[in-house]
Formats: structure tokens, C-alpha cells, sequence
């Protein structure tokens, strides 16, 4: 029972080291291109959904501020 919650926990853990990079990559890729109006909002569309689901929470307000205070919040508006 235990090798197999171990085995879980290592997964799971080397999933969100998967997510982490291709976030950093994506970001990077963001910062390095100019992008059209429409495709910054798409971006910003996903951000926050990931950020709702990852708080539970379907308000825009508490999801701003956590973007913010995790330092997520991209500054797209040097880009338009």
C-alpha cells in the first residue's frame, strides 16, 4: 500500500515539474514575440482559468490578486 502511494506522489511530483517548465517556456516565448491583441487575450483567458481551478475559486478579483501576489501576472501592455 505504501509503494503505491509512493509511486503516486512521484507521478504527480514530476508532473508539476513538467508543468513548471513548459509554463517558463511558454512565458519566455511570450516576452520573446510580439503578439496580436487577440492572442494576449487568449493568454490571459488561460491564465486565469488555470489559476480558478487551481484556487477553486470562480471569482475574477481573488484570481487577480493571486496572479499578482505570485508574481504571474505578465505585463502584456509593453507588447501591443
Amino acid at each position: 500500500m505504501y509503494a503505491i502511494s509512493l509511486l503516486t506522489f512521484w507521478r504527480f511530483t514530476n508532473l508539476i515539474i513538467v508543468i513548471i517548465i513548459i509554463i517558463i517556456i511558454l512565458l519566455y516565448g511570450v516576452e520573446a514575440c510580439l503578439l496580436l491583441a487577440r492572442q494576449i487575450k487568449s493568454i490571459e483567458f488561460t491564465l486565469t482559468r488555470i489559476f480558478m481551478k487551481l484556487f477553486r475559486t470562480g471569482s475574477r478579483i481573488t484570481v487577480n490578486e493571486c496572479q499578482v501576489n505570485f508574481g504571474f501576472l505578465p505585463d502584456f501592455d509593453s507588447h501591443c
